[in-house]
C-alpha cells in the first residue's frame, strides 16, 4: 500500500534518516501518493543533503542545474556533484558515477567550472563504462556527432547497442539509422 509506505517514510524522514528524507523527497516530487510538491521536496533532499547523502546531493545539484532548487546556480550544483563523489563506490550506476556523469557535462559545457572538453570527457566515459544509461546515451551521440571526438559510427553503434535492453531509452531507431550509415 503506498499510502502507508509513504507514512513510514515521512514519519523516519521526521525521526531523521537521511535515506528516508531522500525516499520521501522523491514521492513529493513525483507525487506520488498526494499532488506533487516540488519545493518540499527539494528542502527534504537539503535536509539529507545536509547529513552528505550521496543521493540526496545529487538530486539537489540537479535542482540547482535546472532551478527548481529555487534559483540556477551551477556552480553550487557542482560543490554538491563533487561532494557526492567523495565516496569512490565504482560498482554500476553508483551515486558515483551519476555524479561524475552530471560533472562531466558541466565542464564539457563550462558551466559552473572552467570549460575543459578533455576532463568533461573522461568523466562522462568513466560514468558510461559504469553503466549509467544517461551517460552510455551521451557517448554514443557524442561519438555519432563527432563533438569532442573524432566522429566514430562504429564506437557509436557499441554504445548504443549497450542500451538495447534498457528500460529508460529506446534506441532501436538510433541503432538502425548507425546500421544504415554503415551499411550493414
Amino acid at each position: 500500500d503506498e499510502k502507508k509506505a509513504f507514512e513510514y517514510y515521512k514519519k523516519a524522514a521526521f525521526g531523521g534518516l537521511p535515506q528516508a528524507q531522500y525516499n520521501y523527497a522523491l514521492w513529493l516530487r513525483e507525487g506520488r501518493v498526494e499532488d506533487p510538491r516540488p519545493v518540499e521536496a527539494m528542502e527534504w533532499f537539503k535536509v539529507s543533503s545536509n547529513k552528505n547523502f550521496d543521493r540526496s546531493l545529487i538530486e539537489l545539484a540537479k535542482g540547482y542545474e535546472n532551478g527548481t532548487a529555487g534559483r540556477r546556480d551551477y556552480r553550487e550544483a557542482v560543490k554538491l556533484y563533487r561532494r557526492a563523489r567523495a565516496n569512490e563506490d565504482n560498482r554500476d550506476n553508483s551515486p558515483y558515477l551519476n555524479s561524475t556523469f552530471y560533472l562531466g557535462k558541466l565542464y564539457l559545457r563550462g558551466l559552473g567550472v572552467t570549460k575543459d572538453e578533455k576532463k568533461g570527457l573522461r568523466f562522462v566515459r568513466e560514468a558510461a563504462n559504469g553503466n549509467v544509461s544517461e551517460a552510455v546515451l551521451e557517448m554514443a551521440k557524442i561519438y555519432e556527432q563527432g563533438r569532442y571526438v573524432k566522429k566514430d559510427l562504429k564506437v557509436a553503434l557499441d554504445y548504443y547497442s549497450k542500451l538495447q535492453n534498457n528500460d529508460l531509452f529506446d534506441v532501436k531507431d538510433d541503432i538502425d539509422r548507425i546500421k544504415a550509415a554503415l551499411n550493414y
